[in-house]
């Protein structure tokens, strides 16, 4: 396995050559190299994308970037968004024009949604275990690839189309450029890595505007900060090249954008969507702690790990909290990574805390950091090899687990429309975790280190990729495919389609065509007066109110959603009926008909 070929490469750097020619030589350490590398990535596209088209689009989120992509296609409008055939004035169109090219490549799926932020969170994985590998070393970087994998919101995210995951690869990716770069400053690629460090933080910047600069200047600065050599970084970085870089990437559409529309981009973008929505109640008003939570949750279960790893980090072996300003400035490599993971994650979490709305992506800058974090410190404790503690970790860990289980009788019975499916697939989840925890903790306390990350890895791994998609796939079954079958039979015919007491963009998406969005039962009953025949899409909760109204009929019920027809009453003869198209059923459906 892999782990128990990491010491053999360290112990064959200077190993003798397998392969030669007049031009070039690759020893053994190098092809273990190659191999190990790809290794990981490949199980990065694995996990993020085995079976990433078959569920349909989970709103809002995703309907929010995946339907402007369709209508720019659509359109052939690829300055301004559209949303619902609608200006949207929101995040830059990074995101959206890759989306856009994959319609292109592969036609207007949910798996051309998608493939771009998968496709970055391998990458991103890839990007971990390079930086690690060459700030550690390669046992270290195989822990902190995997550990960030396996981290179900970063697992989660990276199969969604939405912008969070891009950002965290060129925010991230930045940063751990300009750091190598700094730390290697004699050696001949520094100008290259500047470059594509730039590169990423105006790719950041057409991601989602100003934080792609804000995180990695104030990551950097306090790190600087502490080493107390800001001056010599600030020689290095050549921060006015870095600024004409990122302008030539990121000014042009700006300035364009805020052209064509007059200004009203500059006003719902810049103060709206970022100064108003860190300072006031813009929405997703939270408490202080959530994103304390949301991290450390969805780092889980590697976040038993990231409180000694911080310690680690801070207070340095052998120093004292008196002098723990003047040891920054003699770091080794090692030390000086996990001061930087360290430090960025907290910026990160403390910056996205501040802030009024919050959501629950914000922080996954963070993760390979904090997968960095948590590499080089069972590294550490691994190298020790008298340390029980890992075992010890692991051993709560079971007993989290276990405690787990016996919660979901009790959350399961309280869960309202819960698919049963859904609740087996958490269940299966946790008993492999509680398993796999327990072997784990056994194989470390007998020093079979290697074999108890392996067990502990492989399981969570393969459970997340199999039982993960289990549970997805029910999710999706109750919540999502009814939307987008009622929006697909709505939008064969003619008629108008509305959305009632609910936001589900995607079903512009799978109607192709427009919906209305009635804010009240009294605009609902205005637009219907305007209508000759309409389709009602809306939540089962609605149902018996819209029987109500003249004119219309129920016609299916799939999971928690309701369709329903509406003729006007004196058109009732004289409209011609959709024949052509057969009402969407399945097992869950039922009619009053």
């Amino acid at each position: 396995m892999a782990f128990q070929t990491l010491a053999k490469e360290q112990a064959t750097e200077h190993s003798s050559v397998v392969s030669t020619n007049s031009n070039w030589t690759v020893s053994k350490a190098q092809w273990l190299f190659l191999g190990t590398f790809a290794f990981v990535f490949a199980s990065a596209c694995v996990m993020f994308f085995y079976n990433l088209g078959n569920f349909p689009l989970f709103n809002p989120d995703e309907a929010l970037y995946a339907e402007p992509a369709r209508e720019m296609l659509e359109t052939g409008e690829y300055i301004t968004t559209w949303l619902n055939y609608a200006v949207r004035f929101t995040k830059p169109p990074l995101v959206i024009w890759a989306m856009a090219a994959g319609y292109q490549l592969f036609g207007v799926t949910e798996f051309a949604a998608r493939y771009f932020g998968a496709a970055c969170g391998a990458v991103l994985v890839a990007a971990t275990y390079l930086f690690t590998r060459a700030q550690v070393n390669n046992r270290a970087a195989l822990i902190a690839a995997f550990s960030l994998m396996t981290a179900p919101l970063f697992l989660g995210t990276a199969r969604e189309a939405i912008t969070d995951i891009p950002l965290s690869l060129f925010v991230t990716g930045s940063l751990m450029c300009f750091f190598h770069s700094y730390e290697s400053r004699r050696t001949s690629t520094n100008s290259l890595e500047l470059i594509v460090a730039y590169t990423a933080v105006g790719l950041a910047v057409m991601t989602k505007g100003p934080i792609g600069i804000i995180l990695p200047v104030a990551i950097l600065g306090i790190y600087h900060l502490l080493k107390w050599d800001v001056r010599s970084a600030l020689l290095f970085y050549k921060p006015w090249f870095g600024i004409l870089l990122v302008a030539l990437i990121a000014v042009p559409w700006f300035a364009v954008e805020i052209s064509v529309t007059k200004g009203a981009y500059y006003r719902e973008f810049i103060l709206r969507e970022n100064f108003q929505r860190f300072t006031g109640v813009v929405d997703h008003k939270a408490a202080w702690w959530y994103h304390i939570a949301a991290m450390f949750g969805g780092f889980f279960p590697w976040t038993i790990f990231v409180p000694g790893a911080l310690l680690t980090a801070i207070n340095i072996e052998g120093s004292r909290w008196t002098n723990i300003l003047t040891r920054f400035r003699k770091l080794t490599p090692r030390q000086s990574t996990m001061l930087l993971a360290s430090l960025g994650s907290m910026i990160i979490l403390g910056f996205f805390s501040a802030g009024v709305s919050k959501l629950i992506p914000y922080t996954l800058p963070a993760f390979p950091l904090l997968a960095v974090l948590v590499g080089s410190y069972v590294d550490g404790l691994w190298s020790k090899q008298s340390t029980k503690l890992p075992g010890v970790l692991f051993g709560i860990l079971a007993v989290i687990y276990a405690g787990a289980l016996a919660a979901i009788p009790i959350f399961g019975a309280k869960l309202h429309d819960c698919p049963t499916t859904l609740l087996s697939a958490v269940w299966t989840l946790l008993i492999v975790h509680a398993v796999a925890a327990s072997f784990a903790a056994v194989l470390w306390l007998k020093q079979k280190y290697a074999a108890a990350l392996v067990t502990f890895v492989a399981a969570t791994f393969f459970a997340l990729l199999i039982v993960g998609n289990q549970g997805l796939e029910a999710v999706s079954n109750q919540w999502e495919t009814p939307i987008q079958s009622f929006a697909q039979f709505a939008g064969a015919s003619k008629d108008t389609i509305i959305v009632y007491q609910m936001r589900k963009p995607s079903v512009t998406f799978y109607a192709k065509k427009k919906f209305l969005l009635p804010k009240s039962p009294k605009e609902l009953t205005y637009i219907l007066s305007k209508a000759d025949r309409a389709y009602i899409i809306s939540r089962s909760r609605a149902k018996e109110e819209l029987k109500t109204l003249p004119g219309t009929k129920h016609l299916c019920q799939m999971g928690q959603y309701v369709l329903t027809s509406y003729a006007r009453p004196t058109a009732l003869k004289s409209s011609s009926t959709n024949s052509a198209v057969v009402i969407p059923d399945d097992k869950d459906s039922r009619s009053d008909d």
